[in-house]
């Protein structure tokens, strides 16, 4: 399995939090009115969406956390397990909440399967985010934080040295992580436990694209893992943080006078080792 994390450190941990993969359980409807289940039959135009609610760093569960998705919600269980019901083939947008943790808003994605395991949902400890100010003297909670993780497709050797940039003319400052720790590079390092934050990001919809001198962004939408992500990001203010993956194929080869363009289908382009799992330690 492989391991993707960003903006981590021994003291302040914040690592790719959403959507972990793990092995897919046994579906289990909630038994709640707002996830409109009922007696627990999916039309066609329904995808049962399930998954695990849990602490950064220290992957413990989160009991009674709210998972919404448009109109929907459900609070997670014990065991910090959740199932919601969503419109299938429609862009979805997934907030988790819970008490004495950041809000963790995931892209845009769209379900196109009766039933998905989402695996672990990982958000962070106020607690822990309040160490955010040690690292970036100039962090405004009142404005939008964006983690980013950069994920080679197979054909694509690296993201290393790919330079982030945001459409939008926020003013937001941007920092690159190394070993999960902030440093002062102008460009992405090769490794697993690298990304980037955006951070004093205006609130609202955000646009994030990649430059790299090795491989080319993949256009959204993208299918990997059984999801496609359309590209939709939104931040809001307070204390919250938005998740968004960018994902990278390789440059078209010249052949012959003729391009090749690259895979538009990342799930079949994607490499056997290319689980991307959210995992973190608090």
């Amino acid at each position: 399995m492989r391991f993707v994390s960003y903006f981590a450190a021994p003291v302040f941990a914040v690592t790719a939090l959403a959507f972990a993969c793990s092995e897919a359980t046994a579906p289990v409807l909630a038994n709640d009115a707002s996830t409109g289940t009922g007696d627990g039959a999916l039309s066609d135009t329904e995808t049962l969406q399930t998954g695990r609610t849990a602490v950064v760093q220290t992957n413990k569960p989160i009991a009674g956390a709210t998972v919404q998705i448009g109109s929907k919600q459900v609070t997670s269980d014990a065991e910090g397990r959740y199932s919601l019901i969503v419109p299938r083939g429609l862009p979805l947008t997934m907030k988790l909440r819970a008490e004495d943790h950041y809000q963790l808003i995931e892209q845009e994605y769209i379900l196109d399967v009766p039933t998905h395991e989402l695996g672990d949902s990982l958000t962070l400890r106020k607690s822990t985010a309040s160490l955010l100010a040690a690292f970036f003297g100039d962090y405004d909670k009142a404005r939008g934080l964006i983690a980013v993780t950069v994920v080679p497709l197979r054909g694509c050797p690296t993201e290393g040295g790919t330079v982030l940039k945001m459409e939008q003319p926020s003013g937001a400052s941007l920092r690159y992580t190394q070993g999960g720790v902030p440093d002062s590079n102008a460009f992405l390092t090769e490794g697993e436990e690298n990304g980037a934050l955006f951070y004093n990001v205006t609130p609202g919809p955000a646009t994030i694209t990649a430059e790299s001198p090795h491989c080319v962004q993949m256009p959204f939408p993208v299918k990997f893992q059984g999801i496609t992500y359309t590209g939709g990001l939104i931040t809001e203010p307070g204390e919250s943080f938005s998740f968004m993956r960018i994902f990278l194929g390789p440059k078209p080869k010249v052949d012959g006078g003729a391009k090749d363009a690259a895979p538009a289908d990342a799930e079949a382009d994607a490499s056997s080792d290319a689980d991307v799992t959210d995992a973190t330690a608090d």
